[in-house]
């Protein structure tokens, strides 16, 4: 005999309904049916956070490597995905594609990632970026547990060497940034000069058939040291050079930028220390508180007349592995008397970011302009203190200069008017 339909509620929440009958038989279906419903798997949604890289910090190798050493591939997995979508929006929209490989990055770092993050920024033609890019790639840091050099991803190709050159052309009108960054990147890789200028001359991005000063210097940024002698020697050489060669060693300018680089040398170095005769040559120039105590890089180095001649050098007294923003780098000026070592006829900071102070210089054969600025931090500055963020910049004020035929550095109207002073 049957008894009326009765009705449960199962896990679902939609209604069940059966028939009990006096032997139990429906009672034990039930029980039965809602175990096996039980033992069916449920959904659960659990939360992960992830601590990818900064994007400001994307190209600064001390936190690319402290983040790889740290986290290794734990996020390689998601890095993945974002990288496969970057892929699949590369042509259609580069901009986006843009976005899923730097986050991609951000959560694994990878060279063949990064090299393909720059192919990605040279099809949208933004070469300011791509040269920060290969900036990281090209130059040794110092390791922050070990303290020796290493390079963030290994040894840059010559490839990537010629990608850093082309971007540098494009972006600041010269190959190298200064003398150090020139052996670094040649001599002690293994890579010629020669080979890489003719690779950089037949590329399409680069186009330097106009005689104009910004080409010229880049031509002369092609020649070794020696041959840059040669042409100060020899009259005889080809008058293209002969005749602009003022243009091509006086014309340029340490930007907001270029302050703030420099390119650290080490003892161990394949073939350079501070004993090679290149480095060790300008040394009777320097002062002992700066050679004896703290690294340099020399940058530039040209004659004013037959009797005058000027050295340009940068000198690091940063903290170790510090920030670059955080850096503390001064460009020095000092003109001396052609072949007298000790003869130093004056000297003065051109350039310098350390702390609140920030100055760039814009050189025009032998006058040039100071623009000063202030920075403001989160906190007072400390430079051992990493930990602090630069807020804003400042222009505070301009001053003009001239070095004279006697060798003086002598202060000219500025854009304020203020008169020449001696």
């Amino acid at each position: 005999m049957w008894k009326p339909v009765t009705q449960l509620k199962l896990l679902t929440g939609k209604p069940f309904k059966y028939k009990s009958m006096k032997t139990g038989y429906g009672i034990m279906s039930v029980v039965a049916l809602c175990f096996l419903m039980a033992c069916q798997p449920h959904e659960k949604t659990i939360t992960v956070h992830i601590t990818p890289i900064r994007a400001s910090a994307l190209y600064n190798p001390d936190e690319v490597y402290r983040y790889m050493q740290t986290y290794k591939d734990s996020n390689k997995i998601l890095a993945e995905q974002y990288y496969e979508k970057g892929r699949q929006m590369y042509f259609k929209n580069p901009e986006e594609a843009t976005y899923y490989f730097k986050r991609s990055l951000s959560l694994h770092p990878d060279r063949a990632h990064y090299i393909e993050l720059g192919e990605l920024l040279n099809l949208q033609k933004n070469y300011e970026e791509m040269n920060e890019l290969y900036r990281m790639l090209m130059f040794r840091f110092a390791n922050p547990d070990t303290k020796t050099p290493i390079y963030i991803f290994g040894k840059p190709s010559e490839t990537e060497v010629e990608n850093y050159v082309v971007t540098n052309i494009l972006v600041y009108n010269t190959v190298w940034n200064n003398l150090g960054e020139q052996l670094a990147l040649t001599d002690s890789l293994g890579y010629k000069m020669n080979d890489i200028k003719e690779s950089i001359m037949s590329d399409g991005r680069i186009k330097l058939s106009k005689p104009t000063a910004e080409n010229r210097n880049v031509l002369w940024g092609f020649l070794t040291q020696d041959e840059k002698m040669e042409y100060y020697k020899d009259e005889s050489l080809p008058d293209y050079y002969a005749k602009h060669l003022n243009d091509t060693t006086t014309t340029f300018d340490i930007n907001e930028n270029d302050v703030r680089q420099f390119v650290y040398q080490y003892g161990d170095m394949e073939g350079h220390d501070y004993n090679d005769n290149i480095f060790g040559g300008y040394d009777n120039f320097v002062p002992d508180t700066v050679k004896n105590y703290f690294e340099k890089n020399y940058e530039r180095h040209y004659k004013v007349n037959d009797s005058i001649e000027v050295l340009i050098y940068a000198v690091d007294t940063s903290a170790t592995a510090c920030p670059k923003d955080m850096r503390c780098i001064y460009h020095v000026l000092e003109v001396y008397y052609n072949g007298s070592y000790w003869n130093i006829i004056a000297t003065k900071v051109i350039a310098v970011q350390s702390g609140e102070q920030l100055a760039t210089v814009k050189f025009n054969h032998n006058q040039f302009t100071i623009t000063h600025y202030k920075r403001y931090w989160e906190k007072p500055f400390n430079k051992d203190d990493f930990d602090n963020h630069l807020k804003k910049v400042e222009q505070t004020g301009e001053e003009s200069f001239m070095i004279t035929p006697r060798g003086k550095i002598k202060k000219v109207s500025n854009p304020a008017g203020d008169k020449a002073t001696s």
